[in-house]
């Protein structure tokens, strides 16, 4: 029997912060502000004369809004003095497995505590047009902020997953200079999502698809099908 965790999504519960000063941040840092959570991706300290010294930091968006973990998309930079500050939050990784889709919530099970853990598909690293590619008992990382809400900010996937043909035409239908002379067409996963992989490829096969782009990447041998 698993314990199922009711984890609110899209920051609707308070989340404990903790302030840390613009001289003490570190890349990677979360910190809450602009009324959603950030991921420093760089920063640096600017003297500019009398008017003293400004740090600027880029901030790009982490967890949920298309996207989950963290994106160049939609990044910032904020110029801060430097007795500024951040709120920032402790955020943990927990190592889980994807369960089932039901009524709009993705489930998972936390393989180390086998509780069952719920959120929205926004939440997902690429949004919700990824919900589709989910495999049963896919490994997936979910990251939470480390306190008593355990609340889910990001689900973050596995670079590639494996996926069977189900409709594949015999002959090419697509000219590309890529692949060095490698004929490609359109083929239709089992989960319905198109794809576009090599003539070689047929019905019944599986294939490895990356998960950012939903580009064919490998057909899988034989034996390890």
């Amino acid at each position: 029997m698993f314990t199922t965790l009711r984890i609110a999504t899209r920051l609707l519960c308070p989340m404990r912060n903790y302030r840390v000063g613009v001289r003490d941040i570190k890349k990677g840092m979360i910190v809450n502000t602009r009324n959603r959570l950030w991921a420093i991706s760089d920063f640096a300290l600017h003297t500019q004369g009398r008017q003293g010294s400004h740090i600027k930091v880029e901030l790009v968006p982490f967890g949920g809004g298309g996207g989950g973990g963290v994106s160049g998309g939609g990044k910032v930079v904020a110029r801060m003095a430097p007795d500024d500050y951040f709120d920032a939050l402790e955020i943990k990784t927990r190592a889980c497995q994807f369960l089932y889709e039901s009524e709009g919530l993705l489930h998972f099970l936390d393989l180390d505590s086998m509780d069952e853990i719920s959120c929205s598909a926004d939440l997902l690293e690429g949004g919700e047009r990824v919900v589709k590619m989910l495999n049963d008992s896919m490994d997936i990382s979910i990251q939470c902020v480390d306190d008593e809400t355990a609340e889910v900010v990001s689900v973050k996937l596995p670079l590639t997953s494996v996926y069977r043909v189900a409709i594949a035409p015999p002959a090419a239908s697509i000219i590309t200079n890529e692949g060095k002379g490698t004929r490609f067409k359109h083929a239709t996963l089992e989960n319905g999502v198109n794809v576009v992989v090599p003539e070689f490829v047929m019905q019944g096969e599986s294939i490895v698809v990356s998960l950012a782009d939903f580009k064919y990447r490998e057909r899988v041998k034989a034996s390890q099908q």
